[in-house]
């Protein structure tokens, strides 16, 4: 019993209900939480950072939690600490900035746009130490987006999630996700004893 009631335990069950209370079956979450370019250009900036963790429905949320454990098991290595905090923070502001310059959705929610960068920024990183699995990703997620942007949206993932999906966003996290890995790459090449 003790260790269940531990500070880490304590801390899963705070992000536990976190969720459950941003759950995909309340509209106003997506309202109040979700990326709205009118909204945010009214001053509400925190959109840029919470319209990744509202969802449109229960199949939404799982199939990104699924591209949250592949990621894992793939760049758990170099997604770590402060990167993954930095890139969070990159990533969804360039999403962001991008879904504001280019227009676009009403509103956007999920993971994915977020997941592509992220997957885009551990191959990046992943190079150095396996570079047939880190270039394969590339290979399959520049190849997945360019597809998305030629032929559009899956309407199977679209029907099972109940939402369009934001293959825009998809594309702008992807590039963000590079760039953010080309920078990391090139700053600890030129760092001495590197």
């Amino acid at each position: 019993m003790r260790n269940l009631f531990s500070k880490q335990g304590l801390i899963l069950y705070v992000l536990l209900a976190g969720c459950l209370a941003l759950g995909p079956w309340q509209a106003d979450v997506v309202q109040n939480w979700g990326f709205n370019s009118g909204a945010v250009l009214d001053g509400e900036f925190w959109r840029f950072l919470t319209s990744h963790f509202a969802h449109a429905s229960w199949e939404h949320l799982g199939m990104n939690a699924l591209g949250l454990v592949l990621l894992q098991q793939l760049f758990g290595r170099e997604l770590k600490g402060v990167v993954v905090l930095w890139a969070y923070g990159v990533i969804a502001f360039g999403i962001g900035l991008c879904i504001l310059g280019f227009g676009g959705r009403g509103t956007y929610i999920g993971l994915s746009g977020m997941l592509h960068g992220l997957f885009a920024l551990g191959a990046c990183l992943a190079l150095k130490r396996d570079v047939l699995v880190a270039a394969g990703v590339l290979i399959v997620i520049v190849g997945k987006v360019f597809w998305e942007q030629v032929d559009g949206a899956s309407s199977f993932v679209e029907q099972l999630i109940g939402s369009p999906v934001a293959i825009d966003a998809h594309l702008y996290g992807l590039g963000a996700g590079v760039l953010f890995g080309v920078a990391l790459t090139a700053t600890a090449l030129r760092r001495p004893g590197e």
